[in-house]
């Protein structure tokens, strides 16, 4: 038996330097990653499982409970091929990472537990397996995710009772467990969501009869303290006397329930906030329609859309012209559909995947707090890669098919004044979205610390948007001002301009990305700069032309 510590230590060792931790939240291409590994380790885990017994030999208890935890949860996500990019199944993988394989070498490697050959076979199985990984989840992923459940939630109107047996529309997973209720609780923004959260799961457990009376206890007990924090001591009072029904002797809850007692007598009714919002009513108006947008609401009237159409646009080559839809003629907002095919989609995510990095917003001001003016925020859940015409002959051939189409330069330059900027490609992660903003920068171009390439490049004029992805449901762009919904098309590119002819910018271009629901979506963009365009797009005679 002495003869396996040595490489067991040597294992436990190199386990414990490969280990890296990082935001696998913010894309769901690390999710995918992060659930093709656990793939792996499970079937390590099967055969290491098949052989002990095979040998006569167990394994620690909690590693077996924890087998069968994601053998089922496995089982019901494969009932449907697509649920990997489902939300709350997102939430399950990276619990049972944190929870489960990262805890494995403790439990195999205790001080009292036996080790064996196929325990050490499986060792050499995790530890490839992580090193290939490099990026693990940490548990600020998993307050990510939670954040990002509460956000579709709101968006989308989801039914909690739901999202606790794990529906989310029309596909299904395991269950969430009172750990992961735990998680999206302590990430909800307010107090009455909580309480929304809680009745939803006390409801569940009375379907239950096996529920543990620890279990009632926290859950009553939060439920208590949320009533308590929103003023409504009379309810907390209730509550708490209906846990003691089934655990009368309860000393905790008792001081609890006097507590409540107390703040009632008193007449204070009290309103504390666990987050401030601050809207003004502009930007409460603009949310209210992007979140009406995002849920697929038809905001404008038939007689507002009635001279919308289809038609072959023209195009730099005569012989060749482009499938082109109008969405709004003023600010004139267009799709061309079939840009870009399946094969380019797959090699510009290929390229792009080695430099993902979390997405950033430009600062206005740049402060020790950013990075070169930038800063990451929830506002905007996503990873960025940049790409330059010189990395792969197909980022030139998609600037150049861009130019074919608009009629604009997108040339790129070593000098000061480039024509466009590289090309930037998303992939959002769980409940990804970027709330409403401009791409223009307008007053604020002065304080933007721009590269070198583009210190005299002037202002955004316009955006092409490629879609390389479809999502099963939400995702879409909107603008909230104009009431336009642009839906997510592989294959396809939105188009805008920003800023007017007179050289205004155009405020009406407020536009959003939607909350992902269900599916991974990759977009890649271009922003192209007032230079090079004084020919091609020629300014306005007054200040008010379009």
């Amino acid at each position: 038996m002495t003869n396996f510590y040595a490489p067991c230590a040597v294992l436990y060792l190199l386990w414990t330097l490969i280990t890296v931790s990082c935001e696998v939240f913010t894309s769901v291409y690390r999710i995918e990653s992060i659930h093709r590994a656990e793939t792996t380790l499970m079937k390590g885990l099967t055969d290491l499982v098949s052989k002990e017994r095979r040998d006569g030999q167990s394994l620690p208890d909690n590693v077996i409970t924890f087998f069968h935890r994601v053998e089922e949860d496995e089982k019901k996500a494969q009932s449907n091929n697509e649920t990997v990019n489902n939300p709350l199944n997102f939430l399950h993988i990276i619990d049972r990472w944190i929870t489960g394989w990262d805890k494995l070498p403790e439990l195999l490697f205790c001080e009292k537990c036996r080790k064996s050959s196929n325990i050490i076979e499986f060792y050499a199985t995790y530890i490839s397996t992580k090193q290939i990984l490099i990026e693990t989840p940490h548990r600020n992923d998993i307050g990510g995710i939670a954040t990002a459940i509460d956000r579709l939630v709101d968006m989308y109107n989801l039914s909690v009772d739901d999202l606790i047996a794990g529906r989310v529309k029309t596909t299904e997973v395991s269950p969430m467990t009172l750990t992961e209720l735990i998680y999206v609780t302590n990430a909800l923004p307010s107090y009455e969501k909580e309480i929304v959260w809680y009745e939803a799961w006390i409801h569940k457990m009375k379907s239950n009869r096996n529920t543990d009376i620890e279990e009632y206890k926290l859950i009553y007990t939060k439920l208590a303290k949320a009533y308590f924090k929103v003023g409504e001591p009379l309810t907390c009072i209730k509550v708490l006397k209906k846990y003691l029904l089934k655990d009368p002797r309860n000393s905790d809850v008792i001081v609890d329930l006097e507590r409540c007692k107390k703040r009632a007598s008193a007449g204070l009714q009290k309103y504390e906030e666990k987050i401030e919002h601050y809207l003004d009513e502009k930007s409460m108006d603009s949310y209210t329609n992007y979140k009406k947008l995002c849920g697929g609401v038809e905001l404008r009237t038939p007689n507002e859309t009635k001279s919308l159409r289809c038609f072959n646009g023209k195009t730099q080559i005569p012989y060749m012209e482009s499938k082109k839809e109008v969405l709004s003629y003023d600010p004139e907002v267009v799709m061309f559909h079939d840009v870009i095919s399946d094969k380019e989609a797959e090699e510009i995510k290929n390229i792009a995947i080695p430099k993902m990095e979390r997405s950033f917003i430009v600062s206005r001001f740049k402060t020790p707090a950013t990075i070169g003016g930038n800063y990451n925020s929830p506002i905007r859940v996503s990873e960025t890669a940049w790409l330059e015409d010189s990395d792969h002959s197909l980022i030139h051939k998609l600037s150049r098919r861009i130019e074919r189409i608009t009629g604009l330069s997108l040339q790129r330059r070593l000098s000061s004044t480039s024509d466009s900027e590289a090309l930037q490609v998303l992939n959002y992660g769980a409940g990804g979205m970027y709330i409403p903003h401009v791409d223009f920068f307008g007053e604020r171009l002065a304080n933007h610390d721009a590269p070198p390439d583009l210190k005299h490049s002037g202002d955004r004029v316009a955006t092409w948007l490629f879609y390389l992805t479809d999502v099963k449901f939400g995702g879409s762009t909107v603008f909230p001002d104009i009431k336009v919904q642009v839906p997510v098309t592989k294959g396809a590119a939105a188009f805008w301009y920003s800023i007017q002819k007179s050289g205004v910018p155009d405020n009406r271009t407020l536009h959003a990305g939607c909350p992902v629901l269900e599916g991974s979506k990759w977009v890649c963009n271009k922003w192209i700069r007032v230079a090079g365009q004084f020919r091609k797009r020629p300014c306005g005679l007054s200040r008010d032309a379009v």
